[in-house]
């Protein structure tokens, strides 16, 4: 939690029960390997985490990884929520998890999604 916000007052930040599931990748251009997510949440309980890694099925791999958390987020002085960034970060393992590639990073401000309910959203990876 940054500094500045130890000095916000309470009425102002608001706690966020957050369900995200990394489902899969799909379009995948190579045929063999081994995939797995990285994920870092900021204003988090838990900040970061790592999906399982898995297998190459047809050019798309799949995980179905949940995130559950909770995040405290600061409504500023003109009535807007702030940012919460989760950054996902595509990894390929080489060479048996000796050395890994970036295949792709991508970042989701959640704060957009408050009081949205059930969403399900597809994003192109950064490369």
């Amino acid at each position: 939690m940054p500094l500045l916000n130890l000095f916000i007052s309470k009425h102002r930040k608001v706690n966020f029960e957050i369900c995200i599931l990394i489902r899969d990748l799909a379009n995948v251009p190579l045929v063999s390997g081994l995939y797995y997510a990285k994920w870092r949440l900021k204003n988090a309980s838990q900040a970061s985490g790592i999906t399982e890694r898995a297998p190459i099925t047809d050019h798309s791999v799949f995980w179905n990884h949940p995130i559950y958390n909770t995040a405290q987020l600061v409504i500023n002085k003109q009535h807007v929520l702030g940012a919460c960034e989760l950054k996902i970060e595509i990894l390929q393992d080489l060479s048996g998890g000796k050395e890994t590639h970036s295949i792709g990073s991508l970042t989701i401000n959640l704060s957009e999604y408050a009081d949205s309910g059930m969403t399900t959203r597809r994003y192109l990876l950064d490369h």
